[in-house]
């Protein structure tokens, strides 16, 4: 929209580039959208809010200081994984007073992780994406409860009731809608319908296409996993549906050409994303680790190294933008 893009510009830089970054979650390089995702943060927690603005300046100005591109670096490249990891920390390791240096380090971290990563992964046409925030995420949720005392591993309920699950016969649209709005909203670790909403609006500012496949993403992978028999509980926190809601939009929207051929190959990779996500729930979970984003990861690379969508992936780079 010329009014985002408008106001995007007149930012001052150093607050543009930060509140690209928050929008960079979801692959937008606007700093209007950033700044109504990081209100939707504020409104699910404060504390969550004030996670995200820590990760975001750290990561940001880790990029600045050791040289990085400054053409990435304005896109807001370097700014979401900071995002995701500082939420991620706070939601799984508690709220002890040095958590917020963990914080910051971990978001420092990943900068340095995307950097590694852009050298390894464009010449095999694959994006980086979340990879940063969800290796440096394991890691310090691994690390940081032996090496201290006071903070305790993370915090994560077993799937070990399969059975008790949803039937589709029984939810009404109201209940379908909601579990959408939960499915956006688990992106930043929120199952607040609220969240999910002003997600979606953040998106629809920078592209309603894009919105709209956000949350047939969600409304898909909540869908397969109740299909596929997935707990009750995750399901109704939405907790299937974020992965399916960024492979989709990523590949019918950011990462591939808009055509319909491709709109079918979204649908159909977020629904991998969620049967993804239910397997390796199975056995990340057990071993005391999140799923996080690595379904959507598995699954968007898988079908741009098959289909070749890398080499449009590094034009968009070389344009700053991967919105």
């Amino acid at each position: 929209m010329n009014w985002a893009s408008n106001i995007d510009q007149a930012l001052p830089q150093p607050l543009r580039i930060m509140l690209r970054g928050v929008g960079q979650v979801i692959f937008c390089s606007n700093a209007v959208t950033g700044l109504v995702f990081l209100l939707a943060l504020y409104l699910n927690e404060v504390t969550a809010g004030l996670a995200a603005t820590v990760g975001v300046v750290s990561s940001t100005w880790t990029a600045r200081f050791l040289g990085y591109s400054a053409t990435d670096i304005e896109a807001g490249l370097y700014g979401f994984n900071g995002v995701l990891v500082a939420v991620c920390l706070l939601l799984f390791l508690g709220h002890p007073p040095q958590l917020w240096l963990y914080i910051a380090g971990a978001a420092m971290l990943s900068s340095v992780v995307l950097a590694s990563l852009i050298r390894v992964l464009p010449p095999l046409g694959l994006p980086p994406a979340t990879a940063p925030f969800v290796l440096t995420g394991w890691l310090f949720m691994a690390l940081v409860p032996v090496l201290d005392a006071s903070v305790t591993g993370p915090r994560l309920s077993l799937p070990d009731h399969m059975v008790d699950t949803f039937q589709p016969g029984v939810l009404s649209f109201a209940d379908w809608l909601i579990l959408t709005a939960k499915g956006v909203g688990q992106i930043f670790f929120s199952d607040k319908i609220i969240v999910g909403v002003l997600v979606l609006i953040g998106v629809a500012v920078s592209s309603l296409r894009g919105a709209l496949l956000l949350a047939a993403g969600a409304f898909i992978g909540s869908a397969t996993s109740i299909v596929a028999g997935a707990d009750k509980d995750g399901i109704g926190m939405g907790l299937y549906g974020f992965n399916s809601a960024l492979v989709t939009i990523g590949i019918g929207w950011v990462f591939l050409e808009a055509t319909l051929k491709n709109a079918i190959l979204a649908i159909c990779a977020g629904i991998f994303a969620a049967l993804c996500h239910v397997g390796l729930a199975r056995i990340l979970v057990p071993a005391g680790l999140p799923v996080l984003a690595s379904p959507f990861l598995s699954v968007l690379w898988t079908v741009l190294f098959l289909v070749g969508g890398g080499r449009r992936w590094q034009v968009r780079q070389k344009l700053g933008n991967t919105g």
